[in-house]
């Protein structure tokens, strides 16, 4: 056998993290005041150490490709929980979303509320499950690899955030 030669892409590191933070600041009461500021403006330092390290040496940040949260059935939360999910998601969209930078979003949470406040129920498992059914995860799947072809591709500040 010869030598096998890596294309490019193969050795590119593409990290994928989940926003599922949205969650957790649903289910929380608000902070107030000044520690509400810098609560928005802070950034978890966890992640930008993940997405900074150089990526197989090259001496660049690695692109990586945030996954805004996951939304819930209108029958699974509360109105204010919901509308405090959806400030996130818009909060990562506009904070780490930022052209020219390694960060690049994916909006699931658009994906699956059609722009509303909650997990239509054409894609969910039931009216009181809000995971995704097998039709909507079958149609969204191609759409998180389109995102990620495109960041990997130099396409990631210029392609749709939601792979459409």
């Amino acid at each position: 056998m010869g030598t096998r030669i890596r294309p490019p892409l193969v050795r590119l590191q593409v990290a994928v993290i989940v926003a599922a933070l949205a969650v957790c600041i649903a289910a929380a009461t608000p902070p107030t005041g000044r520690a509400a500021a810098a609560s928005v403006r802070a950034s978890p330092p966890s992640v930008h150490a993940a997405v900074s390290a150089p990526a197989g040496g090259s001496g660049g940040a690695r692109p990586a490709v945030v996954w805004t949260g996951a939304a819930l059935t209108a029958e699974t939360t509360s109105a204010a929980n919901a509308t405090r999910a959806r400030t996130f998601a818009n909060w990562v969209l506009k904070t780490w979303d930022k052209k020219g930078d390694n960060i690049f979003v994916w909006d699931f949470r658009t994906l699956e509320t059609n722009g509303g406040l909650y997990l239509l129920a054409a894609n969910a498992s039931a009216p009181d499950d809000p995971h995704p059914n097998v039709a909507f995860s079958r149609k969204v799947a191609p759409l998180i690899g389109r995102r990620i072809v495109d960041v990997i591709d130099g396409r990631g500040d210029k392609a749709s955030v939601t792979g459409k």
